[in-house]
Order: C-alpha cells, then structure tokens, then sequence
C-alpha cells in the first residue's frame, strides 16, 4: 500500500461529500463573521438614532424657547405701542386742563395720531374717550374764550358753571382713562399674572 496513493486505502472516500462538508463549515463561519459585522452595524445604527433622537430634542426645545422669545417680543412690542397711545390722550388731557383747554399743535396731533391707531391696539372705547376729551376741552376753551370776552355780568355765573362741569368732566375722563390704562397695562400688578385681555 502507498501512502500517496488514494487507491490503495481499504475505503474509498467521496471527495465531493468532503467538499459539501468543507463548503458547509466554510458557510457557518462566514454567517457568524458576517453576523457579527452586521450586530455591530446595528448597535452603531441604534447609536445614532438616539444621537439623532437627542439633537430632535434639542432643536425642539430651541425651537420652542425661540417661540417663546419671539411670543414676548410681540407682547412688549404691543405695550410699547399701546404705552404710546395711552401717552399721547393723556398728555393731551393733562395739558387740556391745566391751561384752560389750549394745547399746542404737536400734543393736539399726538392725540388725533392716538385715536387714529386704537381701535387696532386697544378696544374701541379708548378711541370713543379720545374724541370726548377732545369735544370736552373745545368746549372749555370757547367758553374761556367767551369769559374773557364777557361783557355781560349777568352770564359769567352761567359760564363759570359751563366752565367747572368741563373741568368736572376732564376729570372724569382722566379717571376713566387711569381705569382703561390698567386694565389694559396691567399697571400695579405683578408682571407673572399679566395676561391680555383679549
């Protein structure tokens, strides 16, 4: 018997049952390798995800923080404007009653320029004040100017009545326009618990 020589063995061995059994084994080992590969992918992958997941988180709580920020910058931005408005009667009121009625031009625009844009800040009742502060302090100036004029002792009483309800109801609007300005500006009040009453 030779041991080269494959003839010579007691038994015959079938090479392609080897090869099957080669192929096989060679088969496992590369589904295990690649197996391997493929679970590390994935953990890399889930790894990324939460990455991913996190940075979301973030960009969601930027973006809500910015939300906010930009919600607060509108709301200041509306009491600056609506501080303005209310500004602008009540210098026109305050200069209407103390100088018997007579304001300048500029305050006199300030007041026509409040009116004009309240209605879209404010309620309507603030534009409705404005006029009556205006009608109010018209009337006051031409009875003045009916006093100074007088020539008939007889009507000053008349007048000076005339003269004192104008001044009663200057007063009046002023207060009514107080009561609106903190309604509306909260003015007072802790700025946690303001709200728009809207």
């Amino acid at each position: 018997m030779s041991f080269w020589n494959p003839n010579s063995l007691h038994y015959v061995i079938d090479w392609s049952a080897w090869a099957t059994l080669v192929v096989g084994i060679s088969a496992v080992i590369g589904a295990v390798l690649i197996g391997k590969k493929q679970a590390a992918i994935a953990l890399m992958q889930a790894g990324i995800s939460d990455r991913q997941a996190r940075i979301m988180e973030r960009q969601t709580e930027i973006a809500s923080r910015q939300a906010d920020t930009e919600h607060t910058r509108l709301r200041a931005e509306l009491y600056d404007r609506r501080v303005i408005v209310y500004a602008g009667i009540e210098r026109y009121l305050i200069d209407a009653s103390m100088d018997d009625g007579k304001v300048s031009n500029e305050v006199r625009q300030s007041l026509f320029n409040s009116i004009s844009v309240s209605s879209f800040l404010l309620d309507d009742d603030v534009a409705s004040l404005g006029r009556k502060i205006l009608r109010v302090s018209s009337s006051l100036r031409s009875n003045m100017r009916k006093l100074e004029k007088l020539t008939d002792e007889a009507l000053r009483d008349e007048i000076y009545e005339r003269i004192d309800l104008n001044n009663d109801e200057l007063t009046f609007c002023h207060t009514e326009l107080r009561n609106h300005m903190t309604r509306y500006l909260k003015l007072g009040i802790s700025s946690d618990t303001v709200s728009d009453p809207e």
